[in-house]
């Protein structure tokens, strides 16, 4: 406005007006513009406020690296599963009883680098691998299973149930490596003494031998802490739950944080948050420390190098985008449907050539599954719903392209939960 202003003085050829006319409207409209053009912006201020302020807006990027290579010091990527950090060894008189009552013994993990459907296949098949098992005392002969790894899932699943729990929006965390590792799993091992240590174990993979590794692990940006009560616990009204305000070192950061209360949730908890602090509302009156999620936000000014690509559930950032998201905005057409699926930036890789319904999906064989498994529906049965069929190409075949596309349809069920949300790849 005041460039408005000062571009038509300049128009006036008359020098006295010009003085004359500048002087009034300095005296007069430079404070009003001043508190408009304030007002303004703290109009807009607020409505973004409003639109990012949950912990849900904090976008997860998940990734995996080799436990070797895993540098602890790292202050964007923690392990999904803390303990596998620590190197952890089974003596073999624990796996001979295990062998002894459940006919069989977890030992590990591996990755498997291949696309959802060769696992799929390797999964129903329960195929039996031969391999070896090591110890002090020499190598002996075993037979192996490989089964669907759930560890790394049930981290995604508590941290669901501690969503719900801090009042917070669920978005699907886009995580395609965690569905990539399989539990290896003893059936059988001959003349191996008791009372050593299992040092290692090597499968004979067969077809399968160029997309297994071991010793990697999976990552996200979440760290694991605990947050210090600073305050005297003040008694909540109704005389059962107890407030614990927690102080934050960092202004603004309290959407950053994700209360850990567990599936159970034990003590009837939730939490407040302000600017400058958490505060965690429970049954319990005295409590030092608690568990809590903080999301690590991506620096822009920083070069990660990560060996594996790094995903993310995050969306191309526009405000309309972000108000569709909070609002669970209506699509009506399938134009808003591929603008939505678009606006992921997991989807830079595929194209949406067709969308359609079918009653069911007859012979065609499911190409995408849920990455939400643990969110269970009691009012609609998958057996009464008509399939929603999102059929993609994409330019970047890769071993990640199935599960970013599941990624895709998980997010979109939420969208039509009447609907059975399944995604084709035509390569």
């Amino acid at each position: 406005m005041k460039e408005v202003i000062k571009n038509k003085l300049n128009k006036i050829q008359d020098l006295d007006e010009r003085r004359l006319l500048k002087d009034i409207l300095n005296y007069s409209f430079s404070e009003l513009i001043d508190y408009t053009d304030n007002s303004y912006n703290y109009l807009v201020n607020q409505v973004f406020k409003q639109i990012n302020a949950d912990s849900s807006d904090h976008i997860i990027f998940t990734t995996i690296c080799d436990i070797d290579e895993y540098d602890p010091i790292d202050s964007f990527m923690y392990p999904v599963y803390p303990e596998d950090e620590k190197s952890t060894v089974k003596s073999s008189t624990d796996m001979l009883e295990e062998l002894k009552i459940n006919g069989q013994c977890t030992l590990g993990q591996i990755f498997l680098q291949c696309d959802y459907l060769k696992i799929s296949e390797l999964l129903k098949s329960k195929r039996i691998f031969k391999g070896t098992i090591s110890t002090e005392s020499g190598t002996y002969e075993a037979e192996f299973r490989l089964q669907k790894c759930t560890k790394y899932l049930e981290q995604i699943r508590s941290l669901y149930f501690d969503y719900i729990a801090n009042g917070l929006e669920w978005h699907t965390i886009n995580a395609p490596f965690i569905y990539k590792f399989v539990d290896v799993v003893i059936l059988k091992c001959s003349n191996i003494p008791a009372d050593e240590t299992v040092q290692k174990y090597k499968i004979a993979l067969e077809d399968y031998e160029p997309y297994g590794f071991y010793d990697v692990i999976p990552l996200w940006n979440l760290e694991s802490t605990q947050l210090q009560s600073t305050n005297f616990p003040i008694p909540v009204r109704d005389n059962i739950h107890y407030q614990h305000k927690i102080s934050l070192s960092v202004p603004d950061t309290a959407y950053n944080y994700v209360v850990q209360f567990g599936e159970d949730n034990k003590y009837d908890g939730y939490c407040i948050r302000d600017t400058e602090s958490v505060s965690i509302i429970l049954n319990l009156d005295n409590i030092d420390y608690w568990p809590v999620y903080y999301i690590k936000d991506k620096d822009p000014e920083v070069v990660y190098d990560y060996k594996y690509p790094v995903m993310s559930n995050g969306t191309n950032g526009s405000f309309m985008v972000r108000y569709a998201q909070k609002e669970l905005k209506i699509i009506r057409t399938k134009s808003e449907l591929i603008r939505r699926i678009l606006a992921y930036d997991a989807s830079s890789v595929l194209k949406v050539t067709n969308v359609e319904i079918l009653e069911d999906l007859i012979d065609m064989e499911e190409e995408t599954y849920t990455m939400n498994p643990f969110i269970e529906e009691d009012i609609r049965k998958d057996s009464s719903k008509k399939i929603l069929l999102v059929e993609c190409t994409t330019t970047d075949y890769n071993y990640l392209t199935r599960d970013i596309l599941s990624f895709i349809m998980s997010e979109m069920q939420r969208y039509f939960p009447e609907y059975k949300c399944v995604g084709k790849l035509r390569i």
